[in-house]
């Protein structure tokens, strides 16, 4: 399954996540820890949807991704949540998706 496509277009983002960084590009380095100690919050966007993606402790690669329905799904690894995001943007309007 590929990667999906990053959507560059910063419309739809609500508004209260506009504060929270972009998800850097992949093969960037992505601290998974903030300065306090907690799990680091990035926001991106794709197939027209935008989501918050956190690292959860203990750090070890382990991140929940929520969607702006507030849905959230915990997942092991950045390339597992590459690969279901793949998978969701394929998905067809008329599918129903649980997150």
């Amino acid at each position: 399954m590929q990667t999906p496509t990053r959507d560059p277009d910063p419309s739809g983002c609500p508004t209260h996540w506009q504060r929270v960084p972009e998800l850097p590009p992949r093969g960037s380095r992505v601290a998974m820890v903030d300065e306090a100690g907690f799990g680091n919050l990035y926001r991106f966007k794709v197939a027209g949807r935008w989501y918050l993606l956190k690292f959860l402790p203990p750090f070890d690669g382990r991140l929940s991704i929520t969607d702006q329905q507030g849905r959230v799904r915990v997942l092991a690894s950045l390339e597992e949540a590459a690969s279901w995001l793949a998978w969701l943007a394929q998905a067809d309007e008329g599918d129903v998706v649980v997150i």
